[in-house]
């Protein structure tokens, strides 16, 4: 799990259907209760 840092979200983002990395983040946000970045932080 050290990649995690380099781990590329808005790539994900679009390749999972959302139009933006802000999207991506809001809906993230929704369902884990944490931003894409502090998951980022507290698992890498």
């Amino acid at each position: 799990m050290g990649e995690l840092g380099s781990f590329d979200f808005e790539r994900m983002a679009t390749h999972v259907g959302y139009e933006s990395e802000a999207a991506f983040g809001r809906a993230f946000k929704r369902y884990g209760g944490v931003t894409p970045e502090t998951w980022r932080k507290a698992e890498g």
